[in-house]
């Protein structure tokens, strides 16, 4: 779950190993045990949370898995909205990627039950947020860019995750 996760990534940075950490995502389930298989949301805020509580690296366990006769499918073709949502997470992890490397991990944020954190590289600035009860709230997000302090509003619908372009950086 995306709170587990946050509290797995703080309990590891606060360690001071000062090496990378990187998640490892659960896609996998049984056709008997369907419900271990995490939803679309789940696996979306799982992944944005670990990035907004520091993780350097993402993976995915597992594209095959066995069912209670042995056979292996394919998690695409099994849990094919799952595979789909994997799919758009890596493409938005890849458009993000220079502002990743480019914004070393100094903590998040939180607005109630909101985290999160932004990221930059030199010409874009991102604001990644994840909330986390699964209850609609209010949150005022603020961070600091090369022309002061901002905030922005949003009402969250509950189990949401905000990936948003908020600002170039050469302004």
């Amino acid at each position: 779950k995306p709170v587990a996760i946050a509290n797995y990534l703080d309990y590891i940075h606060g360690l001071n190993l000062g090496k990378p950490v990187w998640v490892v995502m659960q896609l996998w389930a049984t056709r008997s045990q369907p419900d271990l298989i995490p939803s679309a949301w789940e696996n979306q805020a799982m992944v944005f949370m670990a990035i907004v509580h520091g993780a350097e690296g993402i993976g995915w366990y597992s594209f095959r898995f066995s069912d209670r006769k042995g056979e292996l499918e394919l998690a695409s073709e099994a849990f094919p909205a799952l595979w789909q949502n994997t799919q758009e997470c890596i493409r938005i992890l890849q458009t993000l990627s220079e502002a990743l490397k480019s914004s070393p991990y100094n903590g998040y944020q939180k607005s109630g039950t909101v985290h999160y954190r932004i990221v930059a590289d030199d010409n874009n600035i991102w604001l990644l947020a994840v909330e986390t009860s699964g209850k609609p709230c209010n949150a005022k997000l603020r961070f600091e860019t090369l022309l002061g302090v901002r905030s922005i509003e949003r009402h969250f619908v509950g189990l949401e995750t905000l990936v948003k372009w908020v600002g170039n950086r050469q302004i």
